[in-house]
This record gives structure tokens, C-alpha cells and sequence, in this order.
């Protein structure tokens, strides 16, 4: 009795060992999945409009324009819409459109004057119009629109102050509201 009642102890204890790995291996794997599904869920991907939007938005000269000792913090891209695969049929988001957004530190806090500098002769060599400029006279946001063949791109510098200074460059499109630029500012006022 003693050897049938070891190899019985020696079974329990495999089934109990092998029941917990297959439990943490189950865990571990959904783990996982989940991570990868929220931030690229499966039953959301992009129009084609608006991934062929965020491709040519991320390749756009003013929008790849970084400050001279910039560090890169922060990248991110959204889309308004979503289709499910399943279904084949497009369900709007908040809106119809795309964002890119940069997010730099800076070494110091950049002059209004040396954004102007640095984004301006990008801007006007490549049909952007200046279309706001910052309100205050040492932090603020040069606003920029673009009419595209696909829609009407419009891009946001903005100076920031802080603890690192930074600057943050935003390229969106609004593809419902959006259908022209407002007219432009001054260029005076925009440093040249």
C-alpha cells in the first residue's frame, strides 16, 4: 500500500504543477493580447483615406522640421474613423479626420523670432499660409494651413515654457468641417 500510495502522492502533485503552468502560461499569453490589442485593436483599423492621410502628413516638410538641439519626447498619431473588418463598413469616430503630434524639449526656451526663422521659409517653399500667429510676445502658437488634393491640412507650432522649455509641432485635418483655408496673416508679423 505504501508504493501505490506514493505514486498516487507523485501523480497529484505533477496534475497540480502541470495545472498551475498551463494556468500561468494562459494568463501570461492573455496578458499579453491585451496589451497588443489596445494599442492596435484589431476591429479598428483606418480608412484608407485617412492611413494614406497620416503617411503623407508624416512625410510633409513642415511637420519633419525640428528645433536645433531638440530632443524627441513624444510621437503619436490618431484617426477619427474606425472599420471594422468583420462588417467592411466604416463607423465614425469623433470626427472624420487624422492628427500627427511631436513633442520636443529644447535646451532653452526658443524666441518666437528663431520659430518664426525656423518654420517660416519651410512653410512659404512649400504653399503653407501662415494663418495665426502667437498672442503672446514670448510663448504661443504659429498656426499654418495647406490645401491638399485630399483635404485641408493645417499644422500647429506652439512654444512652451517649463522645466524642460519645449515645442510642440501638431499636423491634423478635419475632413468633414474643413473644406478651405482661412485667409492669412500678415506676413510682416510672421517674420518676414
Amino acid at each position: 500500500m505504501g508504493y501505490r500510495d506514493e505514486v498516487t502522492r507523485r501523480l497529484r502533485r505533477a496534475y497540480r504543477t502541470g495545472l498551475f503552468g498551463v494556468v500561468f502560461v494562459v494568463l501570461l499569453l492573455g496578458g499579453v493580447a491585451a496589451v497588443v490589442l489596445k494599442k492596435n485593436p484589431l476591429w479598428c483599423t483606418a480608412p484608407q483615406h485617412q492611413s494614406d492621410l497620416l503617411t503623407a502628413y508624416g512625410s510633409d516638410p513642415l511637420y519633419n522640421v525640428a528645433p536645433p538641439g531638440g530632443r524627441l519626447v513624444e510621437e503619436s498619431k490618431a484617426v477619427g474613423a474606425c472599420r471594422p473588418p468583420a462588417v467592411g463598413k466604416e463607423v465614425r469616430g469623433p470626427y472624420d479626420g487624422v492628427s500627427l503630434h511631436r513633442r520636443y524639449e529644447t535646451e532653452r526656451l526658443l524666441s518666437l523670432r528663431e520659430v518664426s526663422d525656423l518654420y517660416g521659409p519651410v512653410a512659404r517653399s512649400d504653399g503653407w499660409r501662415l494663418i495665426a500667429t502667437p498672442q503672446l510676445p514670448t510663448e504661443g502658437a504659429f498656426r499654418f494651413c495647406k490645401p491638399t488634393p485630399a483635404s485641408v491640412a493645417e499644422l500647429q507650432v506652439s512654444v512652451w515654457r517649463g522645466n524642460p522649455a519645449g515645442l510642440s509641432v501638431v499636423m491634423s485635418t478635419d475632413l468633414e468641417h474643413t473644406t478651405s483655408c482661412p485667409d492669412p496673416v500678415d506676413a510682416l508679423s510672421f517674420g518676414g
